[in-house]
């Protein structure tokens, strides 16, 4: 199996940047036809996108009460 890189950093949200790595990444096992690889690299990546957007929400909800 193809060496795999997956966005996990605890205590972190990964920026930007490992973002753009990622999709890369699974872009270049797709090309290459690794088609598993690519996706379970693609799904980790959304994973890592839509946990940051609750950790977001969540903050926002408790620095500002009066905006639900």
């Amino acid at each position: 199996m193809t060496d795999v890189l997956i966005l996990t950093r605890p205590q972190r949200t990964a920026d930007v940047s490992d973002l753009v790595a990622t999709v890369e990444r699974a872009r270049a096992l797709l090309e290459d036809g690794d088609v598993s690889a690519a996706r379970m690299i693609a799904s980790a990546a959304y994973d890592e996108i839509a946990k940051a957007r609750r950790l977001r929400a969540d903050r926002d909800a408790r620095e500002n009460p009066d905006r639900r």
